[in-house]
């Protein structure tokens, strides 16, 4: 998992964590649902969190449940952790798809390719996250 953030110039990796299900197709969307919620997270937890956040993914069924609020039961914990952020945040989350290739720094940090990620981000400084934790759906 990877995430980054262009202000402040900060990039977040973890390796995957098990997910609660027999892993299939289905896990990168919630390896994906579950990186958008800890950059919502992160955002959250700023000093000064943003009112706007723009999360891009290069997943669309991951932009289509945030959109929709709509996906299988497995994806609920997801969604309430991160509803219950934007109910107790001033935050708009938005998420929105894009290209893997075109957003180099993200796909970079989430397959462990830290030269790369340094290459077109010279100054990020590199975290390791721990997952939200989710609770029961």
């Amino acid at each position: 998992l990877g995430f980054w953030s262009p202000s402040p110039l900060q990039g977040f990796i973890h390796q995957f964590p098990s997910p609660p299900f027999t892993p299939s197709s289905d896990s990168i969307l919630w390896f994906e649902a579950l990186c958008v919620a800890a950059a919502l997270d992160f955002a959250a937890s700023r000093d000064h969190p943003p009112s706007r956040l723009a999360v891009f993914t290069d997943n669309l069924n991951t932009v289509q449940i945030f959109d929709s609020l709509r996906a299988d039961s497995t994806y609920n914990p997801i969604l309430f952790f991160c509803f219950n952020i934007l109910l107790h945040s001033p935050i708009s989350l938005h998420v929105y798809h894009i290209p893997g290739e075109c957003n180099i720094v993200a796909d970079a940090l989430s397959r462990s390719l830290f030269r790369v990620a340094a290459y077109y981000q010279p100054l990020l400084k590199l975290h390791v996250f721990t997952p939200p934790p989710l609770s029961p759906g």
